[in-house]
């Protein structure tokens, strides 16, 4: 590195701008639009397309954004899943929520399967005024049915988005069977069909489906996001509102060695149930976002020592 700055003594103008954007590039990556190395990362990993996807999807499984466990003992992420899944059960409709498909090079994940003995069904539950949401939609659509992957394709959504329901609907024609979550009665009428059963069934309202099931923690909050706009008197109220024991905050914060004090706000955090996040560790040791990487390289590091049940010894 000192031979590289002694030779900018004899760079002059256009040579030194020169040098040093082609140095930064070869050393740091790009300034916008994230680092060339992840970068490149995602360009050499896209060669192997299952691999790749196997790996993004694993992704989506861990991100743990649900909010209510059902009845059934699993959990959603949203009031009209909770809607759907609680009149599935009860009406004893063999399903499995967000099961992993391959269509390909492709790994998605359906809201509901119904497996039946005369057929089988997919349910892709659509309830947000957004085109690019529904354009997402549709691309999922596409490759189930080309794809062959089941019998029959329900698209379930709310009647108050039923104008970009309709216009979605007009792609498909009949290969795919869009009705409103209103029209419960009509949606288990397709399901039970698939199972050979007669059409009766009881529906479940909104207002029951939420008494027979829980809230859970629901989505993670962007831990990086409210270091940054919560000032620190308030962290420790902050923590202890999702759940955390006030007691044990306050003693972790009082430990003088920083990696010990990240190793047991991991292990609190491990404790509590959820997933660990740099920041929300990093909160509860009072030390600055990214501390955790100077001290350990990673988090997986971090947390595989708090993990362990003999405490390293460190300077």
């Amino acid at each position: 590195m000192s031979r590289q700055v002694n030779r900018a003594q004899f760079l002059r103008g256009d040579e030194w701008k020169s040098w040093v954007r082609d140095f930064r590039e070869e050393h740091w990556g790009q300034v916008k639009g994230g680092s060339i190395s992840l970068k490149a990362w995602h360009m050499r990993m896209k060669q192997n397309p299952r691999k790749y996807r196997e790996i993004q999807s694993s992704r989506f499984c861990s991100s743990r954004n649900y909010k209510y466990m059902m009845s059934a003992g699993y959990e959603v992420r949203s009031l009209c899943e909770l809607f759907l899944a609680e009149n599935l059960i009860v009406n004893r409709v063999s399903h499995q929520y967000e099961p992993m498909m391959r269509c390909g090079d492709y790994i998605l994940f359906p809201d509901f399967y119904v497996r039946g003995g005369f057929g089988n069904a997919l349910i892709e539950i659509c309830g947000f005024r957004s085109k690019q949401v529904w354009k997402r939609l549709c691309e999922k659509l596409r490759i189930y049915l080309s794809h062959n992957l089941v019998d029959l394709v329900i698209v379930a959504y709310p009647k108050h988005n039923e104008k970009y329901a309709m216009a979605v609907a007009e792609r498909f024609n009949d290969s795919v069977h869009f009705t409103t979550l209103e029209n419960m009665p009509g949606l288990l009428s397709m399901l039970k069909r698939l199972q050979g059963e007669l059409v009766s069934f009881r529906i479940v309202t909104e207002a029951e489906a939420l008494r027979r099931c829980r809230q859970v923690d629901g989505k993670r909050i962007h831990w990086q996001r409210l270091l940054a706009t919560t000032p620190r008197e308030l962290w420790i109220e902050t923590l202890v509102t999702c759940g955390l024991s006030e007691i044990e905050v306050k003693r972790i914060r009082e430990i003088d060695s920083v990696q010990v004090r990240l190793i047991e706000a991991t292990r609190l955090v491990i404790k509590s149930g959820r997933v660990p996040r740099e920041a929300l560790v990093e909160m509860i040791a009072g030390t600055c976002n990214g501390s955790a990487g100077d001290h350990f390289g990673s988090m997986g590091n971090l947390v595989r020592i708090a993990d362990s049940p003999v405490l390293e010894k460190f300077r």
